[in-house]
């Protein structure tokens, strides 16, 4: 009788540390990520809101090299493309989040600063792309990429000795508000040095050559209310 108290005793025993390594492994499991969120609450999994972008700088630059031939274009406008959503979304998978931004984008009034004689569509529209806010270092940025394969946006040349349609390719990053600032416009900065310290020197190319954009725009939540991302 001794014995099988003594069993009984010990299988409860084991079973307790058992519950009690598990829930404290529970309770200590690291969350990662970042989580949207609009006047102070958090958006949910699935959850999505509307945005809109535009230009805050008197225009965004491209600059890229062709054939060791250096090109510089400019737009003057930023905004959804037509019939495309611009929206976040909030994805949460586990432990882990992801505050995204996802749709097309048109930039307007574009025109060719270099080489003389060339020229382009006065509108350009990127892929689908799809953003997600990261933190690398001390700075927040927006990590822009193509949703699907690598392109990122077809520019097509004319009137000139370089007339074609090139793929840019690959990724940018720009920096955005810190984590934990709430404001009704979060601001989309570009840079090479931004670029290169968020996503790495040559993330985005133009044929075999690094691409870079310099320029300021924001986005605007649908309402105007305050909104923002925090650690999750």
């Amino acid at each position: 009788m001794k014995r099988r108290t003594l069993v009984i005793s010990l299988a409860v025993l084991a079973a307790t540390s058992l519950a009690g390594a598990f829930s404290a492994s529970s309770a200590w499991a690291a969350h990662s990520g970042n989580q949207w969120t609009v006047a102070g609450t958090a958006l949910t999994n699935g959850q999505t809101k509307a945005v809109t972008p535009s230009l805050m700088s008197e225009k965004l630059e491209l600059t890229v090299k062709v054939q060791n031939q250096p090109f510089r274009l400019t737009a003057t406008g930023l905004k959804c493309t037509t019939g495309s959503t611009c929206r976040i979304k909030q994805v949460i998978e586990g432990e882990a989040a992801h505050a995204y931004a996802e749709g097309k984008l048109t930039f307007s009034g574009v025109s060719f600063d270099e080489p003389a004689g060339c020229g382009s569509e006065s509108e350009i529209t990127t892929a689908e792309l799809k953003a997600e806010v990261i933190k690398v270092g001390g700075a927040t940025y927006a990590k822009f990429s193509p949703a699907s394969g690598t392109t990122f946006v077809n520019l097509k040349i004319t009137g000139c000795a370089y007339a074609e349609t090139y793929p840019l390719k690959g990724s940018v990053c720009t920096e955005t508000n810190p984590l934990g600032t709430e404001t009704p416009f979060q601001k989309v900065v570009f840079s090479k040095a931004i670029n290169a310290a968020g996503c790495g020197e040559g993330s985005l190319k133009f044929g075999a050559e690094p691409a870079f954009i310099v320029g300021e725009a924001t986005n605007k939540l649908e309402g105007e209310a305050a909104w923002g991302a925090k650690a999750f």
